[in-house]
């Protein structure tokens, strides 16, 4: 595989034919989440690993157990590990995380981040060579909001970035599942267009109550980063 920077002294990925490549969700997550303060992070779905390597990038005090379903993806978000010098504290685990309560102990994890599949099966988008990455195949939003409450301790964090179009039942099986959305922000490619995304942190067991960002404003109106888009993609990383 061939390995390059996702932006400017960032982390070096490869991302094979066969797994989903990362994206702008993935990396608008990663900054959105703020794990600084975590201990045992764990990426549910976590396709190549770019987001295991970028929170553990941002808090080399935590271990990353990154989690997925699909045996290609595992084996891609290791060679990604390697790459960043980083066996040492990311663990990969290729498992159904439907079999969450067998595989985990309740309360494992302090955060938990997740680029989950965005359609129901059978509708939206797919992918040919990996499903999975974009319909619930083989989870839904329910089989992840569940195995989230189950593996989060109480007090800690869940970060989700989703279709705007999904937000209302995101928000609401969260809310279901104990999980109060505390911080919640719209992503847009530009100013007035319709929102694509919605990043959301959770709490567990938290207070009612939620902030709402300024949107997340992509590009320009003439197509160049915004202030913000350059500061996400191209912060130094490494302390």
């Amino acid at each position: 595989m061939v390995f390059s920077e996702l932006f400017k002294d960032g982390p070096v990925f490869a991302c094979p034919e066969d797994v989903f490549p990362p994206g702008t969700d993935a990396v608008a997550l990663s900054d959105f989440a703020d794990v600084k303060g975590a201990r045992n992070i764990c990426d549910i779905g976590c396709g190549c690993g770019v987001l295991s390597v970028m929170a553990a990038v941002r808090n080399p005090r935590a271990s990353v157990t990154a989690v997925d379903i699909s045996e290609a993806a595992c084996h891609a978000a290791a060679a990604n590990v390697a790459a960043n010098g980083l066996d040492d504290r990311i663990g990969i685990m290729c498992c159904d995380i439907r079999d969450h309560k067998r595989l985990f102990v309740s309360g494992s994890f302090d955060y938990i981040i997740s680029n989950p599949p965005y359609f129901p099966e059978g509708s939206g988008k797919s992918s040919e060579t990996a499903p999975q990455s974009r319909q619930e195949v083989t989870c839904s939003l329910d089989d992840i909001v569940s195995a989230v409450s189950y593996m989060l301790k109480y007090g800690g964090y869940f970060a989700v970035v989703h279709r705007a179009d999904r937000m209302a039942e995101v928000i609401c099986a969260l809310s279901g599942a104990g999980l109060e959305p505390k911080v919640l922000r719209l992503v847009q490619y530009k100013t007035g267009s319709v929102p694509s995304l919605v990043l959301i942190k959770c709490k567990k067991g938290g207070k009612k109550g939620i902030e709402v960002m300024p949107p997340l404003i992509l590009s320009n109106d003439d197509g160049t980063k915004s202030a913000e888009s350059a500061r996400i993609w191209e912060k130094k990383w490494r302390d």
